[in-house]
């Protein structure tokens, strides 16, 4: 008997972001493995994204798709947990649990993607008797005999697996009462669509970045405060000898500003939104990618990417980020100008250490988001 795998989340394709690639990329592993692969999620509740269709089927995949209230709604509530859980949770499980009505003997095992929905799959597969694996790819902080732990807590236990990045989210959910030995942590893989062994310079020419010769800094993100995203455009300012790309969507508070320096600094250009396939060539044709979170960012998905398609980082030392890099691919730095640019000076006046980690980044990136981590995540589905 084929098995049948529910994947329950709020935030899915053509919403973008580190947690919906993952999902995307899952789901997709898991019908060329031979799963039926049904997915519940909402319609993009972010404001300017374009609604898909309610129904899609392709091969293994089902998606439905279910409209709710959106413009930024998730945004304004996202420093109120328990706002966020009244705004995601019950409309959505008011749904998955009419579609289970019907389809229950479809399904082997459910999927919780973040808490909100291992919440409803706690109870959904107490209701229809179906085992469940929960799935939590961010970072929490949660307060010691606080409600949202407790709930937290709650809605994970009795999964037959939890399936986590590594970093701190190990330490984060073992402090839940989870069984260590029933994790499964992994670092993001890349897809071998997703990387690009041609130099710099056919990179560069591939997209008609002007300016060829010179060093280049790449940001990619929402263009938010949270994301560091002013800390990049502040560094332009600082370092005129160096360029600045902005890749993001016009969705953040800091695009008209990006806008604004595009036409005031001629090293800064906004390139704006790029589709996913397309990203490994401005990877590749950067020489070093900033990631300056201000908040605890779990493993974050362009890190592995850059590091993969040849490209060294310097992150901030905020959650799980520092944990992602060694020296020999990367500085870490913290969340403020003055320490990304110090970073970057350092890399600028020492070529040949900047040369020497960016040799060893494709090796890195085998070896710490190989294959084996998407191995190790599909395995977590099986009876």
């Amino acid at each position: 008997m084929v098995q049948g795998v529910l994947v329950i989340a709020p935030f899915f394709r053509p919403s973008k972001g580190g947690a919906e690639s993952y999902i995307d990329e899952i789901v997709s592993e898991l019908a060329e493995a031979g799963y039926k692969v049904y997915v519940q999620t909402y319609q993009p509740l972010y404001k300017g994204i374009p609604l898909a269709e309610k129904l899609e089927v392709n091969g293994n995949v089902t998606i439905r798709r279910y409209k709710w209230i959106g413009g930024d709604l998730f945004h304004r509530l996202s420093k109120f947990p328990a706002l966020v859980f009244l705004y995601i949770t019950p409309y959505l499980f008011f749904r998955v649990f009419l579609w289970l009505v019907i389809n229950h003997k479809k399904i082997s095992i459910i999927d919780g993607q973040g808490l909100n929905a291992c919440f409803i799959a706690k109870i959904l597969g107490g209701i229809f008797k179906i085992q469940r694996v929960s799935t939590v790819l961010a970072l929490y902080n949660f307060q010691d005999n606080s409600l949202f732990k407790r709930l937290a807590s709650w809605a994970i236990l009795g999964s037959k697996k939890v399936i986590l990045e590594k970093g701190l989210s190990v330490s984060e959910v073992s402090s839940l009462g989870y069984d260590p030995s029933k994790m499964v942590s992994f670092f993001w893989w890349v897809n071998s669509r997703c990387t690009s062994l041609i130099t710099r310079s056919e990179a560069r020419k591939n997209i008609k970045i002007e300016n060829a010769n010179k060093f280049t800094i790449l940001f990619v993100g929402r263009a938010l405060e949270i994301k560091g995203a002013d800390i990049v455009l502040a560094m332009a300012k600082n370092f005129p000898e160096v360029d600045f790309l902005f890749i993001t969507n016009n969705h953040g508070y800091l695009v008209e500003e990006i806008k604004v320096a595009e036409k005031k600094l001629f090293n800064v250009k906004f390139i704006g939104e790029v589709p996913h396939s397309e990203l490994n060539l401005y990877y590749r044709s950067a020489n070093l990618l900033c990631v300056p979170s201000r908040y605890e960012e779990n493993a974050a998905l362009v890190v592995v990417e850059s590091i993969s398609n040849g490209t060294p980082v310097i992150v901030s030392n905020q959650g799980s980020l520092p944990s992602m890099i060694t020296p020999d691919v990367g500085m870490v730095a913290d969340a403020d100008v003055n320490s990304f640019c110090k970073c970057l000076r350092k890399l600028l006046d020492n070529p040949t250490l900047y040369r020497e980690m960016e040799s060893k980044c494709y090796e890195y990136a085998d070896d710490v988001f190989g294959e084996k981590n998407k191995t190790a995540v599909i395995e977590a589905y099986l009876p």
